[in-house]
């Protein structure tokens, strides 16, 4: 059954992925993506990640999703269990400063990376070391860098990934998290600003290009999924979801969704985790 699962999930995946290429093909005017980005000139701004959407909509997410403290507690969990104890750490797109918390990593450790002002100050508020970009920084100075909900808002994730790898020592870990089936793609995603969503192949296929070996790539929130095809369905156009509907999934639903990741994790998720090692 777990196979069959995995098949179907796999197959909408690929199913999905060829119906976006065919409409860039058709539509868009793009150049294909090179195969090291970090090696072409004039994509530096790329790593100034998301201010251009982080306006009213952006910070209100933010608020929004404050009320779901019990999948902000489990998300910070599950990323912090893969970074080490000490050394320098990298939170990239660390927003207001509510997820980095509860991820834990010790201020004098941590160098928070975000582009918007008005979240910076608020990092700052909480003495974050904050910066709006890892130009300055030096090859291979950090033990580890994590990222949570930031890389399906940046138009070209290969190049950040890629900048990101130069900054971290052999065999350091990249942790990254970010929402998983393109196929759930709705209204939702468009407000915040993301620009996809991940599947196993397409978030794989960036890493490893990168230089990276993953060592762990699971789906987080299983039951999520059901929930989140749901209001792509029956949801306005305007993409916003209630405070109430965001407070009851989270504590009704998501502790039952936790249980069953044990069983589904490896098959489907409304969000992906990925563990990468830089080669």
């Amino acid at each position: 059954m777990q196979a069959f699962s995995r098949f179907v999930v796999e197959q909408l995946e690929l199913g999905y992925e060829n119906f976006q290429q065919l409409h860039q093909r058709q539509g868009s005017r793009r150049q294909r993506r090179p195969h090291h980005p970090g090696n072409q000139p004039g994509n530096r701004q790329a790593i100034r990640h998301r201010g251009a959407f982080m306006t009213n909509i952006g910070s209100e997410n933010l608020e929004l999703m404050s009320n779901a403290k019990n999948y902000l507690n489990h998300v910070g969990k599950i990323v912090a269990r893969q970074l080490p104890s000490n050394g320098k750490i990298i939170d990239f797109g660390a927003g207001d400063g509510r997820q980095t918390s509860l991820v834990g990593v010790s201020r004098d450790s941590l160098l928070c990376v975000e582009s918007n002002e008005r979240m910076q100050a608020k990092l700052q508020e909480l003495n974050y070391h904050t910066v709006s970009g890892l130009e300055d920084y030096s090859l291979e100075e950090f033990e580890a860098a994590y990222s949570i909900n930031c890389l399906e808002h940046i138009e070209d994730d290969w190049f950040v990934v890629n900048q990101i790898r130069t900054l971290l020592k052999q065999g350091s870990k990249f942790v990254i998290f970010v929402p998983a089936l393109p196929i759930l793609f709705s209204s939702m995603d468009r407000r915040v600003g993301h620009i996809r969503r991940y599947s196993k192949r397409s978030l794989r296929k960036v890493l490893e290009n990168s230089g990276y070996s993953i060592e762990k790539m699971r789906f987080v929130d299983s039951l999520g999924v059901l929930f989140t095809l749901l209001f792509k369905v029956i949801g306005d156009e305007s993409g916003e979801p209630s405070v109430w509907s965001i407070k009851i999934y989270d504590r009704v639903f998501f502790p039952i969704s936790r249980l069953l990741d044990m069983l589904f994790g490896h098959i489907i998720g409304k969000n992906l985790i990925a563990v990468a090692v830089k080669n």
